[in-house]
């Protein structure tokens, strides 16, 4: 996987025959306390008790099978001042929103699926006739009234289905319910887009069983991203995650009882 373009909202690679393009959302701030498990009675931490730090937001537009497949979507104007730069991501990356022909979520958040409907409720891809969402989300999802031009388009997905030729959904509970990450495989090369399996890049890599608040199931979401982490690091595949340092896509190695994390920039 390699690096090809770079702007300031965007960074585009190559992946066998595919292309990928991170898209910055933009940022949220975010409680540090917000992370469970971390000592504040370590003075290391204990500064930071009542701390703010920037929470990136990215999604992933895939480029296979003749295909344009966007992985999430940000936020649209649903939740920060500071989010909501998707559509200006796309622009600068030379991507008409009309080229999306497939959308994939990896859950029903706010900052994940409220993309699909532009501030003026103009739908923000026309020519995606498919929203992949888990079976156990629908209702969650049905629950943004704002999102309900395109509920004729919501399609269900479950662990191991195929969404289009060359990408795989992978159950990742703990998160939301029904947490999804997309195996994405071009020739000989791999990619996993793996959503919200961590949410501060700092912490989470070198100590795993820290969890966020957030979470719906908090043992389940440490299983996962042990499980995920372990998996990764052992076959060398490059991931992409919504929550890691812009441009979000990297390699992990093992370091010590955790993981270190490699920007592949």
């Amino acid at each position: 996987m390699k690096l090809v373009r770079r702007g300031e909202l965007f960074a585009e690679y190559s992946l066998g025959d595919a292309i990928v393009i991170a898209l910055s959302d933009g940022y949220a701030m975010m409680r540090f306390n917000c992370l469970i498990g971390v000592d504040f009675s370590n003075p290391d931490f204990a500064p930071k008790v009542n701390e703010e730090f920037a929470l990136p937001v990215q999604a992933f537009l895939v480029k296979t099978s003749g295909q344009s497949i966007l992985i999430d979507t940000g936020s649209s104007s649903a939740w920060r001042d500071t989010t909501g730069r998707l559509y200006d991501a796309m622009a600068e990356a030379g991507i008409a929103r009309d080229a999306v022909t497939t959308v994939a979520i990896t859950h029903t958040h706010v900052d994940h699926i409220n993309g699909l409907v532009m501030p003026n409720d103009e739908i923000a891809f026309p020519n995606a006739s498919q929203i992949f969402v888990s079976s156990n989300e629908h209702a969650l999802f049905k629950a943004e009234s704002r999102l309900s031009p395109v509920f004729a388009a919501l399609r269900p997905v479950q662990d191991g289905d195929t969404i289009i030729d060359g990408i795989t959904a992978m159950a990742a509970h703990g998160h939301e319910i029904g947490h999804t990450a997309y195996w994405v495989t071009s020739k000989n090369e791999q990619l996993l887009i793996w959503g919200d399996i961590v949410h501060k890049p700092d912490l989470q890599f070198e100590h795993p069983e820290i969890v966020w608040e957030f979470d719906t199931d908090r043992d389940a979401a440490r299983q996962t991203r042990k499980r995920f982490f372990e998996r990764v690091a052992r076959e060398q595949v490059p991931v992409a995650g919504a929550h890691l340092d812009f441009p979000g896509i990297g390699s992990l190695q093992v370091k010590g009882t955790g993981y270190s994390f490699k920007s592949l920039i």
